[in-house]
């Protein structure tokens, strides 16, 4: 089994007259180096799915805007736009929505899709002719930045450390139930259980009486 890099361009196929795998490789590899494979352009949701990992810096990794428009009229536009251009403003932003412009809108590593940037440009451009103060590509930058900002906030409330925290105590907790059936099933005590027939009396050296056992009476 190989296991996977998006950085890696290789072929794999199957070789019919030696009835066997093959795997081509763009580069050399040296001696004891691992050899990867891509399992194809895949976003960390469809690798985390599919096999169970994540890649760091996936090229191929993206986040969706369910509704881009309304963050947009959230931040910097909206707020620029004041009363006199709100109405504007919302029109424009309202038929961007009907095109589909600003629903579902992926988000990767290099930025928003050429076409929505151009479009917060466009209106960053005319809100500033409306109310020139400052430069619209400026405002444009600082809106989308905006917009994302905010979907982290109010969408994502941990942070990545407090997300990473959260993961390490449920990978404990889930060690330690694995731990405590395994032990149940080969009848040893688990972690915190005294074992059968040793009761809370039992002293250390074992000359105790057990629990249950006859008592002499105590003397009047």
């Amino acid at each position: 089994m190989l296991n996977h890099s998006s950085d890696v361009k290789a072929e794999v196929g199957y070789d019919f007259v030696k009835e066997a795998y093959s795997v081509s490789s763009c580069r050399d590899y040296k001696p004891g180096e691992e050899v990867l494979i891509s399992y194809g352009e895949l976003s960390n949701d469809a690798c985390l799915q599919l096999y169970g990992f994540v890649e760091n810096d996936n090229p191929y990794d993206r986040y969706i805007f369910q509704d881009l428009g309304s963050r947009l009229l959230q931040g910097p536009l909206g707020q620029k736009a004041g009363s006199g251009a709100k109405a504007f403003l919302q029109q424009s932003i309202a038929d961007a929505r009907a095109s589909g412009l600003l629903i579902q809108v992926p988000v990767t590593a290099s930025g928003f899709p050429t076409e929505v940037v151009q479009f917060v440009q466009r209106l960053s451009s005319e809100l500033t002719d409306l109310s020139p103060v400052g430069s619209s590509t400026d405002l444009a930058q600082r809106a989308l930045r905006d917009a994302c900002k905010k979907e982290l906030q109010m969408g994502f409330p941990t942070t990545l450390d407090e997300d990473m925290r959260q993961l390490e105590e449920l990978e404990l907790q889930v060690s330690k139930y694995k731990l405590e059936k395994m032990m149940s099933q080969t009848g040893e005590p688990t972690p915190g259980q005294q074992p059968p027939g040793v009761g809370p009396s039992t002293e250390a050296d074992g000359n105790s009486t057990p629990q249950g056992a006859d008592q002499p009476p105590s003397p009047s």
